[in-house]
C-alpha cells in the first residue's frame, strides 16, 4: 500500500447535499472548522473534565481550553512538518495547498478528539463499560438477557466503550446543522480523528497501537469503510473486516500534539493544585535518570533531557534574579514551554524520518518512541500519575463520579430497554424517556427504522451512551441529585 495525499485530504462529505452550505470558507477543513466552532458538543467542553473533576478552581484546564491547546500544538506540527518534508527529497510530499489543508485538518481534528468523552473524563468510560458487564447478563428484553439479541461487535462496543469512537458517532448521528445529516464533516478531517481504525472485535494492543481501542462503533460501520475507502486507506472490504486499516498519517501528529499538551498542562496544574511542590518537581526530573526510559535511550536523547532538567533550574534562577514575586510557577511554565517547542520540534524530526513507513501504512508503533519527545512525555505522566492522578481527593471525587454514572445509566437503561416495543413501559420508565433530549430520540427513530427488534435494542441501549456522554460535569452531579431526591427545585 501507497498512500498519498490526495486522497488523504479527502474532501468527501458522507452527504452531498450540504456540502458548502454553512459559510463561505476558503476550504472544505476551514468549514468543517467553523461547523465544530458553533456545536452544542463544542461548547460543553467547557464543563467537562480535564483531570480536576467538577473543581471550583477558574484556572485547573477542562476538556475545552485542553483542545485549544491541542490545536495550537497540532498547528505548529504541521508548519514545521511541511517545512522539512520540502527539503528532505522524499517523493510525494505535501505541495503548498496541501500543507494549508494539513494546518486546518489539524486545528479542527484538535477541537474533535474529546469531544465523545463521557462526563468525569476516562473514569466516565471504564463506568460505562463495567455497567454494561454486568447489565448484558443481568437485564432482561422479552425474557431473554440482553446479550442474546446483540452480536460480538454489538456486545463489544459496550464492553470496550470508547469516547473516540462515540466521537465518530456524535458527528454523524446525533447533530442538526442541515436537515438531518448531522455537521456532515468531510472524510479526511474525520479519518484524522480515528486514532484506532478497528471495531471492538479486533482490538489487540499486542500488535499494535492502531489496535490498542476501537475506533468506531457497529452503527458506525458503513460510515467508517466510506472514510477509509474515500482517503485511500483500505481498498476492500477484507481489509476492512481484518482490521488491516492503517492509520492516516495526520492521526500520528494529532496524538503527538495531545500527548504534549496534556502531559505538561497537567503537570502545571498539578503543582497548581499543591499536589506537587517545586522542589519535589525537580526531584522527580532528576530521579527519572536511573529509571528504564532515560537508561534505554540513546546518549543523543539523554543529553536533550539533561538540558531539559537544567532549563527548570536557570528559569527559577532568572525569576529570583528579576524579583520576580513567584518564582517557582514562572519557572515551572517556561520549562513546560521550552518542553513544548523542544517536542514538536522532536515529533516534526520524527514524522520525516519515518516518512516512508508512515506514507507505505506499515509503522505500528507512536511517532515519539525512542525519542526525546516520549522520555519527556513518559517521565511527566509518570509524576502526574502518582502525585496527581491518585491523589485521596482525587480518588474519592472519582468514587462520586462513578456512583453519578452508574446509578443514571441503571435508571435510564432499565426504561429504554422496553421502550419502542411491544413491551410496555411503566409511569416511571415513561418518565425517564421523557428527560431524555428530543434531538437523540429522534435519532434513535430515524436509524431504527426499518432494523430488526436486535438492531433496534443495540441502537435504544447506543441512545442511552449517547444521552449520558452529552451530559457536561456539573448537569450529571444535577441530574442525579434531583432524581434522587437530593435536590428538588
Amino acid at each position: 500500500m501507497q498512500l498519498n495525499w490526495s486522497q488523504l485530504l479527502s474532501e468527501e462529505r458522507m452527504f452531498a447535499r450540504n456540502a458548502g452550505r454553512f459559510c463561505e470558507a476558503s476550504s472544505a477543513f476551514e468549514e468543517d472548522y467553523h461547523r465544530i466552532i458553533i456545536s452544542a458538543s463544542f461548547r460543553r467542553l467547557q464543563d467537562k473534565t480535564q483531570v480536576f473533576t467538577l473543581d471550583k478552581s477558574d484556572y485547573v484546564r477542562t476538556r475545552l481550553t485542553h483542545s485549544l491547546e491541542v490545536s495550537a500544538v497540532g498547528k505548529l506540527l504541521a508548519r514545521r512538518v511541511c517545512d522539512l518534508l520540502a527539503t528532505s527529497g522524499h517523493a510525494g510530499v505535501p505541495v503548498d495547498d496541501q500543507c494549508h489543508a494539513i494546518r486546518e485538518i489539524l486545528m479542527a481534528a484538535a477541537f474533535l478528539h474529546d469531544i465523545g468523552n463521557p462526563p468525569f473524563g476516562h473514569s466516565g468510560e471504564y463506568t460505562i463499560r463495567r455497567f454494561f458487564e454486568v447489565a448484558l447478563d443481568e437485564k432482561c428484553f422479552a425474557g431473554r438477557p440482553l446479550r442474546d439479541y446483540l452480536n460480538q461487535q454489538m456486545q463489544g462496543d459496550f464492553l470496550h466503550y470508547e469516547g473516540n469512537a462515540q466521537a465518530l458517532r456524535l458527528f454523524n448521528k446525533l447533530h442538526f446543522l442541515v436537515e438531518e445529516d448531522g455537521l456532515n464533516l468531510s472524510f479526511g478531517l474525520l479519518a484524522t480523528i480515528i486514532k484506532y481504525p478497528v471495531s471492538s472485535l479486533q482490538i489487540d494492543p499486542a500488535r499494535s497501537i492502531r489496535r490498542k481501542k476501537m475506533g468506531y462503533f457497529h452503527s458506525e460501520n458503513e460510515l467508517f469503510s466510506r472514510i477509509v475507502r474515500s482517503c485511500g486507506l483500505a481498498d476492500s472490504e477484507v481489509a476492512i473486516d481484518a482490521g488491516e486499516v492503517p492509520r492516516h498519517p495526520l492521526t500520528f501528529l494529532l496524538e503527538a500534539a495531545d500527548d504534549i499538551a496534556y502531559n505538561t498542562a497537567d503537570t502545571e496544574d498539578a503543582y497548581r493544585k499543591g499536589f506537587i511542590s517545586y522542589i519535589g518537581l525537580c526531584r522527580e526530573l532528576e530521579a527519572a535518570k536511573s529509571k528504564p526510559p532515560y537508561q534505554a535511550a540513546s546518549p543523543a536523547v539523554r543529553l536533550a533531557y539533561d538540558h531539559y532538567c537544567e532549563d527548570l533550574e536557570k528559569q527559577y534562577q532568572l525569576a529570583l534574579s528579576t524579583n520576580y514575586c513567584e518564582a517557582e510557577i514562572y519557572a515551572i511554565q517556561n520549562n513546560l514551554l521550552y518542553a513544548q517547542q523542544l517536542m514538536v520540534e522532536d515529533v516534526a524530526a520524527a514524522f520525516v524520518e519515518r516518512y516512508l513507513e508512515i506514507m507505505s501504512g506499515s509503522l505500528e508503533s507512536p511517532i515519539t518512541d525512542g525519542r526525546i519527545s516520549g522520555l519527556i512525555i513518559s517521565t511527566l505522566f509518570d509524576i502526574c500519575e502518582r502525585h496527581a492522578f491518585h491523589a485521596r481527593a482525587i480518588s474519592a471525587m472519582r468514587i462520586a463520579c462513578d456512583s453519578i454514572l452508574s446509578y443514571l445509566l441503571e435508571r435510564f437503561v432499565s426504561a429504554i430497554i422496553p421502550y419502542d416495543s411491544e413491551e410496555t413501559l411503566d409511569p416511571l420508565q415513561a418518565g425517564y424517556i421523557d428527560l431524555i433530549s428530543r434531538n437523540y430520540l429522534s435519532a434513535y427513530h430515524r436509524q431504527a427504522e426499518g432494523c430488526d427488534p436486535a438492531k433496534r435494542l443495540y441502537l435504544r441501549l447506543m441512545l442511552v451512551c449517547d444521552f449520558i456522554c452529552g451530559m457536561t460535569d456539573h448537569y450529571a452531579r444535577d441530574l442525579y441529585l434531583h432524581l434522587t431526591g437530593s435536590e428538588i427545585s
